[in-house]
């Protein structure tokens, strides 16, 4: 995707903030207790990842001062988020800000050629 449409529109829908705070169930039950205080979440800076990002992350201290408020287990933790200016979506040329099914018209040249640029779109193998 364009970085400067990306990273100011195409937020969350409220389905995505949902998700996002579901996710945080997820990790806890992924990352150890006793390390979890040293969970370091990073994103793009594209607006939908780090919405993602601060949405599954909140939803997360929330759980857990719920577990030290509840249960007495832990002391309150807070998590570091890190924005990437590195991690970016794929460019997709003179189809970016047009329609989604459109991408599809890229996917099987992908499939043949992993260097084709058609569209003005990156490749996959850049």
């Amino acid at each position: 995707s364009d970085y400067h449409r990306g990273t100011t529109i195409h937020g969350l829908t409220k389905k995505g903030v949902l998700q996002a705070r579901q996710a945080a169930t997820a990790v806890a039950e992924l990352v150890d207790r006793e390390r979890i205080k040293d969970l370091l979440i990073l994103s793009s800076n594209f607006t939908r990842a780090r919405q993602t990002a601060q949405e599954c992350l909140s939803a997360l201290e929330r759980l857990l001062a719920y577990e030290v408020s509840h249960l007495d287990q832990r002391e309150n933790v807070e998590f570091k988020l890190q924005i990437d200016d590195r991690l970016i979506e794929r460019g997709f040329g003179d189809l970016d800000a047009t329609k989604i099914t459109n991408y599809n018209y890229v996917w099987p040249l992908d499939l043949y050629d992993a260097r084709h640029q058609v569209f003005g779109v990156e490749s996959v193998d850049s």
